[in-house]
């Protein structure tokens, strides 16, 4: 199985290291994909990067998975997004996921997550649990949410104010969720395509599955993007669907259950969520 990893970037020297050891170290039986999409940078991020290709290309570095191809491209872009959009269609991975340039992945987060898409056919989108790290790359804060439901992500109630946000960094899906990407909307996302990407998926009755694992976090440091969440919102507003009664009765009911119930009654007592048990992986 081959797993293939985007990342956009541009002007993160001080980060982008960190991101890719944690790519092209990760350990299992699968062939890795990472194209890094470098939007111009004028700090030494593509330099960087371009060492990182040059040693994957000479075999100058130790591998722990079937085989890595590492692609940097750089090139002017319109945002993260049109970045984003061009490392997709590159791609040509089985299972997909993306990774900013100040965030990384999990000891062995693919081996797991190759495994269960190799086990379970019904997975076609899965997340691990919330994780956060400080600028010196601490977990900082760590969340188990309980279960995701299709239509309350198209109606844009999981935005981390009413339920839990669906984690970018801890998100794969298999290769044929691509196909309902519609990459010109996509791109012309400035901050929330990846809830661009989530309505997608949803609205195409893709489930998300919840893993009980740790896979990917989010760096929160001054500057990001994702700081200027009046911008965030107004994007995130645009794409959601529009509620009804019903819906906002369910949200009531899903937020009540995160907000009360003991995270092992919610782990317990869920749907679309994978756990490991003594005969390893299990679909719940």
């Amino acid at each position: 199985m081959k797993i293939s990893i985007i990342t956009p970037v541009k002007n993160l020297e001080n980060y982008i290291s960190e991101t890719i050891e944690s790519v092209i170290n990760q350990r299992g039986d699968f062939d890795l994909e990472y194209i890094i999409i470098d939007g111009g940078s004028s700090d030494a991020t593509l330099e960087i990067c371009k060492k990182y290709e040059r040693q994957i290309e000479k075999s100058e570095r130790t591998i722990f998975c079937n085989s890595i191809m590492l692609k940097v491209i750089s090139e002017p872009d319109n945002g993260m997004y049109e970045a984003l959009a061009k490392g997709l269609q590159l791609s040509t991975g089985d299972i997909i996921s993306y990774i900013n340039g100040d965030d990384f992945y999990m000891p062995n987060a693919f081996s797991c997550v190759s495994e269960i898409f190799s086990k379970f056919v019904q997975v076609k989108w899965l997340m691990g649990n919330i994780i956060c790290y400080n600028i010196d790359g601490h977990i900082v804060f760590y969340y188990i949410p309980w279960q995701y439901n299709s239509n309350l992500i198209i109606k844009g109630f999981y935005n981390g104010k009413q339920l839990p946000v669906i984690q970018q960094e801890s998100s794969f899906w298999r290769r044929e969720c691509n196909n309902v990407i519609d990459y010109n909307i996509l791109t012309s996302y400035k901050i929330a395509g990846d809830y661009f990407l989530w309505h997608s998926f949803a609205s195409k009755n893709y489930k998300l599955y919840v893993v009980d694992s740790p896979f990917g976090g989010i760096r929160r440091r001054k500057g990001q993007l994702s700081e200027n969440k009046k911008n965030y919102f107004f994007e995130f507003n645009m794409i959601k669907s529009k509620s009804n009664l019903l819906d906002k009765l369910t949200f009531y009911l899903y937020y009540l259950v995160e907000l009360i119930i003991h995270v092992r009654l919610k782990q317990k007592f869920s749907k679309n969520r994978i756990r490991y048990k003594p005969k390893g992986w299990q679909v719940q």
